[in-house]
């Protein structure tokens, strides 16, 4: 009706008779412009060629009147279906408006229902009390003889009464204490360090004060503890006393569980060794929760596993991620997170990386994960002279304590001893002659080094 292209409309372009036909029609004319440059008009191939061009030309004609035949058969169609639709659609509308009105009676009814369901129950609860009532108002019991009130009280046996206290008394304080402590084979006394795991006790660490000032990485550094403090020399000192290797020495310092306090070992220990002026580096060896940078304060974004992962001829001895914390006390961060840690700690364990560090240091600690947890710490015990083993105060049993230090024996690796940690003020009081100077409360030390009134007067 406008004059346009009827190829624009899509159907119509897009048939496949007519597409044919136009691409054949377009070859055809391109045909006849090579031809006329080369015959006469009556020659016999322009004439096959125009008669070519008709029948395509009949063929688009064709092609294009059925192409629109087609279009206005689909649009005929489509309108009956869109006519049929509004008329269901109407239909719709009458049946929701109609399905409204029934579901609005419905909750009348429903509410309804539901005021009458609780007048029955209301009804049948008081007919239920009345019934009960009726029946408790005939009742034939009556009573004929009321009980006597006695005139003095009842005996039941002083000797009976005595014998069954004292029974009682035994069996709290004495038989179930006893089956408690036969059953509870977990460490919570430095007789079961040398009765049940056969191991030498180095010392055992009193909780921390609740009102603290320091942490227990640093209960030694702060010296706000003066039990703690010597309890800290008194394990040095049975170190210095067991061990029969010379400096320079690697020390391994391992539990079984974790949270049983090793960190605080490694920590504070490292602080006595630098206090004797030993050269000590304490290495964080726990490669899946590195944390003993944030104890002392210090970046973990580098640590030994990037220096370790540089080639060995480019590596230098001692890590550049090796941090001062104090005088003769250095700290190397385990550094990034990695997925290889056993691999790396075989590297750390080798004798040309630990020959670098030995050479600086006299003493090097390596603070581990839980033995029975991961198996980092045996693989690197084997590179190790001495191990610290650490046991939290009811915190492992016996036997888990004792196959443990069994598979470091395999290992080669001496075994310095065993420290208790966290052990109440009233067993470090009871055991104070088994434990030694590191057992007693601060007030003795305080109480020693104070001088007499008479020697203040002379002064």
């Amino acid at each position: 009706q406008k004059g346009r292209d009827l190829m624009e409309i899509a159907p119509i372009g897009g048939s496949l008779e007519v597409t044919g036909a136009k691409a054949r029609l377009a070859t055809l004319a391109s045909q006849r412009q090579s031809l006329d440059q080369r015959y006469l008009p009556r020659h016999p191939r322009i004439l096959e060629n125009e008669r070519e061009t008709r029948e395509a030309r009949r063929d688009f004609d064709e092609g294009l009147a059925r192409a629109i035949a087609n279009l206005k058969a689909n649009y005929e169609v489509a309108a009956q279906h869109l006519q049929r639709l509004q008329s269901e659609m109407v239909e719709t509308e009458v049946q929701v408006r109609s399905l409204d009105k029934i579901s609005v009676d419905y909750k009348f009814l429903e509410q309804d229902a539901a005021a009458k369901r609780a007048t029955y129950n209301s009804i049948a609860s008081r007919l239920s009390e009345a019934k009960i009532t009726s029946q408790l108002e005939n009742t034939t019991i009556k009573v004929f003889d009321a009980a006597p009130v006695p005139n003095a009280p009842m005996d039941r046996g002083t000797a009976r009464i005595v014998s069954t206290s004292f029974a009682t008394f035994a069996f709290v304080t004495v038989l179930l204490p006893l089956v408690i402590g036969i059953l509870d084979t977990r460490i919570r006394s430095p007789f079961h360090v040398e009765g049940s795991l056969r191991e030498s006790l180095l010392g055992a660490i009193k909780p921390l004060p609740k009102s603290a000032s320091f942490t227990a990485a640093t209960s030694f550094r702060s010296g706000g503890d003066a039990g703690l403090v010597e309890s800290w020399r008194g394990i040095y000192s049975e170190i210095e006393l067991r061990s029969r290797l010379a400096y320079p020495k690697v020390i391994l310092i391992s539990s079984c569980v974790p949270s049983e306090g090793k960190t605080q070992v490694a920590c504070n220990l490292a602080s006595v060794f630098a206090a004797h002026q030993r050269r000590v580096l304490l290495v964080d060896c726990d490669l899946r929760r590195p944390g003993i940078h944030r104890e002392f304060k210090r970046s973990g974004d580098s640590g030994w596993t990037e220096w370790i992962e540089q080639p060995a001829a480019a590596r230098p001895k001692v890590p550049a991620a090796v941090t001062e914390i104090e005088p003769y006390f250095d700290l190397l961060p385990a550094g990034r997170r990695i997925a290889n840690p056993t691999q790396q700690i075989e590297s750390l364990g080798r004798k040309e990386v630990l020959q670098g560090l030995l050479e600086r240091y006299d003493v090097v600690l390596f603070d581990t994960p839980p033995a029975t947890v991961f198996p980092d710490p045996l693989l690197l015990a084997r590179s190790c002279h001495e191990l610290v083993f650490v046991v939290g105060y009811k915190m492992i049993r016996a036997g888990t304590a004792h196959r443990t230090l069994q598979r470091f024996a395999e290992t080669g690796v001496s075994k310095l001893g065993v420290v208790i940690n966290r052990l109440p003020d009233a067993k470090l009081i009871r055991y104070g002659d088994y434990l030694g100077y590191g057992s007693y409360k601060a007030k003795y030390y305080k109480s020693y080094g104070e001088r007499s009134p008479q020697a203040k007067q002379e002064a």
